[in-house]
C-alpha cells in the first residue's frame, strides 16, 4: 500500500510538471507604457510585443509554433465592433532561444470608451497546431479620447530598419553611410581621415622650342600651317606692300613732274 501510494504521488508530480515545463518555453514581453494608452477614433497606433520561444532556466526549448490573437477582456463587446485592427505576423515558428517582435495595428471605431485588449501568443507543438502545449497573455489597458499618445503614433523602427554594410542599419529611405579605411562610418559630410584636400596647383606650360630642321605648325584663322608656309606667307605679304608702296610713289611723282612742265 505504501509503494502504491509513492506511485501516485509520483504520477501527480509528473502531471503538474508537464505543463509547468511547457509554460517555461513561451514568453510575451509587455511595455509598462501599456498601463495607460490613449487613442482616438480614426487614428491608427503602432505597437510592439516580442514572442519568446527560450526558458527560464537553462532547459532546452524544441522548436514552438506560435499563433498571435486579439481579444477583449469585456465579453459584452466583440474586437471588431471596437477597432479595426491587424496582427503581423500572426503565425511564426521559433527554435530554441529564439525570439522574434510582433506589430499589433488598433484604429478605434468608437468615440469614447474604457478596455482591457488582451494578447495572446499560443505555443503548438505543430505547423498545423493541433495541440496547444502552452499560452501567455499580455494585457493594454486602452482610453479611446479626444486624444491619442505620440508615442504610438509612428510606425516602429524595427519595422522600416535597412541593414548596410559594416553592420550601420539605417531607415529603409534612407542611404548606407560610407565607409572609411577604418570600417567607421564618414562624418555627416561624407568624410573620411583619409580623405585630403589637394592643393590648387597652376599649370604653366613651357614655350616650345622647336629644334634647326623639325617642323613646326601655326594656327592662323582656323588654318594649321607649317613653318615654311607661315614664312612664305610674310614674305608674300611683306612683297605686295612693297610693289603698292613703289606704285603709289611712282604715279605721285609723275604728276608731280607733268605739273613743273606746265
Amino acid at each position: 500500500m505504501r509503494f502504491l501510494g509513492c506511485l501516485a504521488l509520483f504520477l501527480i508530480v509528473l502531471f503538474i510538471a508537464g505543463p509547468v515545463y511547457s509554460l517555461s518555453c513561451i514568453g510575451l514581453t509587455q511595455s509598462v507604457e501599456w498601463d495607460d494608452v490613449k487613442l482616438e477614433k480614426g487614428n491608427t497606433s503602432f505597437f510592439t510585443t516580442k514572442v519568446l520561444n527560450s526558458s527560464s532556466g537553462t532547459g532546452y526549448c524544441e522548436q514552438g509554433y506560435y499563433t498571435i490573437e486579439l481579444s477583449l477582456q469585456e465579453k459584452e463587446f466583440e474586437l471588431d465592433e471596437i477597432f479595426d485592427w491587424n496582427v503581423d505576423p500572426a503565425t511564426l515558428a521559433l527554435s530554441d532561444n529564439e525570439s522574434a517582435p510582433v506589430l499589433i495595428t488598433l484604429t478605434p471605431k468608437v468615440e469614447f470608451g474604457k478596455f482591457v485588449l488582451l494578447i495572446q501568443a499560443t505555443r503548438s507543438n505543430s505547423a498545423g497546431g493541433t495541440k496547444i502545449l502552452s499560452a501567455s497573455t499580455a494585457k493594454m489597458k486602452i482610453t479611446v479620447g479626444d486624444s491619442a499618445d505620440p508615442r504610438f503614433s509612428a510606425i516602429p523602427f524595427w519595422r522600416i530598419r535597412k541593414d548596410c554594410p559594416g553592420g550601420f542599419v539605417v531607415r529603409q529611405d534612407e542611404e548606407c553611410p560610407r565607409l572609411c579605411e577604418s570600417g567607421q562610418a564618414a562624418d555627416e559630410q561624407g568624410k573620411c581621415p583619409e580623405d585630403k584636400e589637394e592643393p590648387n596647383v597652376i599649370v604653366v606650360e613651357r614655350e616650345k622650342i622647336v629644334p634647326f630642321g623639325s617642323t613646326a605648325f601655326f594656327v592662323l584663322g582656323g588654318l594649321q600651317l607649317s613653318f615654311e608656309s607661315f614664312i612664305l606667307i610674310i614674305a608674300i605679304v611683306i612683297a605686295v606692300c612693297v610693289i603698292a608702296f613703289f606704285l603709289l610713289y611712282t604715279r605721285n611723282l609723275k604728276r608731280q613732274v607733268r605739273g613743273g612742265l606746265r
